[in-house]
């Protein structure tokens, strides 16, 4: 029973998660180190990671130390689909026997 909630629960936190992250989306990120050459290794290891510059704005600065960040995301949250979790939640009786048996200290 608890393999079986654990895995229900894995499965259902995973949709969640893919659900609520933003379908669109932007970042710009303006940084600089104390070492220019080490802005420099940053910046040209980041620049490797060719997912990282799709949606993402790199802008170094060689000439002082800050970090700033802009961000701007778009996505959907209904309710709907957290009433539709609950009610898989509740007839799923694997879970309802966990929360049993876990309020009645493993009994």
């Amino acid at each position: 029973e608890i393999k079986n909630t654990t895995a229900f629960i894995k499965k259902e936190l995973i949709a969640l998660l893919l659900y609520i992250l933003p379908q669109k989306g932007k970042l710009y990120v303006h940084f600089g180190l104390k070492d220019p050459a080490l802005t420099g290794e940053v910046y040209g290891g980041l620049c490797l990671i060719p997912f990282v510059l799709q949606k993402v704005s790199l802008e170094p600065d060689f000439e002082q130390e800050v970090i700033e960040i802009e961000a701007d995301a778009r996505g959907r949250i209904r309710v709907v689909y957290f009433v539709r979790l609950l009610i898989r939640a509740w007839f799923f009786k694997d879970l309802r026997k966990t929360i049993k048996m876990v309020k009645n200290n493993g009994r």
